[in-house]
């Protein structure tokens, strides 16, 4: 009988331990760039204005960082060494998510624009790349005896993440037609589980992990990334009740097919027929619109299937944990984290 794993540290203070340790050293790095490119990053990333006043809206929480930053603690060393390791992994992160703000469309994240809204286009586009820059060079310089294999990771989860925005943007109803469920699956761990995996490798590489845990480590790469997506689907189509104003059922509006959407299209009778004309149509839809087909999408069962597969995907994240074999509090640290992302 295996045994049993030290109390893990409450999620939440989690994410504020990591926030307080991580986010200097994002400010710093970021404050070397040129002063409209400083301006804009940030903006992107919530810090506080010349004025000292933070912008409007809520920040990034820092899931994913938090991820990364456990994973240098698998070998039961210090987290605090894994700091640059995170914070590089994070400006990487983000450079995703301000590109993917593009590719979406999405002009408000968090409560507050997005960058190519708040700013323009090419700001954005600037600023994706002068994080990508920052973050390979903190690594260059931060004295991790493995800093060329965490470059590699890194690179990889942007390239793999690039290839799965291209994937997908065939969710799209109006463009390429009808998604099934298993295909929403494929294309958010394509999407998603790139960058997962380059949190994984790069904070365990940043300690003493061997070759073979560190890719035990990476496969929570898939699992995590469909938990991740999945949850998000489901808050965008049943916001929570957090106060936060950002725009919900954004893809339902935009014909874009998520999970729960196909797995309400896989369902038969009266409500499956009107979602699916409405996704074949082109109206514009009103909020009374959006309102009854969201009713349709779960008396076909689209978000019971849902919280299913979030069930199974994070069932299958602790199994592989387990297989990683990460130090005891590292472990119960992990899986307080993993059962926060279920959750949130």
């Amino acid at each position: 009988m295996p045994a049993a794993l030290p109390p893990a540290l409450p999620a939440h203070e989690l994410l504020r331990m990591t926030s307080q340790a991580v986010l200097p050293v994002l400010q710093s790095a970021v404050d070397t760039l040129s002063p409209e490119l400083r301006r804009a990053a940030r903006f992107h990333f919530g810090f506080p204005g010349p004025d000292g006043a933070p912008p409007p809206g809520r920040v990034s929480r820092l899931r994913v960082t938090a991820l990364a930053l456990l994973c240098t603690s698998i070998d039961g060393g210090p987290v605090e060494r894994g700091l640059p390791a995170a914070a590089a992994f994070t400006l990487t992160m983000h450079q995703a998510g301000i590109h993917d703000n593009i590719t979406d469309h999405d002009a408000v994240r968090y409560g507050r624009p997005t960058l190519w809204r708040a700013f323009t286009l090419d700001h954005a586009l600037q600023t994706g790349t002068a994080l990508l820059t920052l973050a390979v060079r903190m690594l260059a310089v931060s004295g991790y005896r493995r800093r060329d294999q965490m470059t590699t990771a890194l690179m990889d989860g942007v390239v793999g993440n690039s290839e799965g925005q291209l994937a997908d943007l065939t969710l799209d109803y109006t463009t390429g037609g009808p998604v099934s469920p298993e295909a929403c699956l494929a294309v958010a761990e394509a999407k998603t589980g790139p960058i997962i995996r380059a949190a994984c490798r790069v904070g365990a590489l940043a300690g003493t992990a061997g070759p073979e845990q560190v890719d035990d480590l990476a496969e929570l790469g898939a699992p995590i990334a469909l938990v991740m997506q999945l949850r998000n689907d489901l808050d965008d189509l049943w916001p929570p009740l957090t106060g936060d104003t950002t725009p919900r059922r954004t893809d339902l509006r935009h014909r874009k097919v998520t999970y729960p959407i196909a797995a309400a299209l896989a369902d038969t009778g009266r409500a499956r027929d009107r979602l699916a004309a409405y996704l074949a149509s082109t109206a514009e839809p009103s909020p009374q619109d959006l309102d009854d087909l969201v009713r349709a999408i779960e008396r076909c069962g689209g978000r019971e299937r849902t919280e299913a597969a979030i069930h199974q995907a994070t069932a299958q994240a602790r199994h592989r944990l387990g297989r990683a074999a990460p130090a005891p509090q590292a472990h119960a640290d992990l899986l307080a984290l993993i059962d926060l992302l279920q959750r949130s």
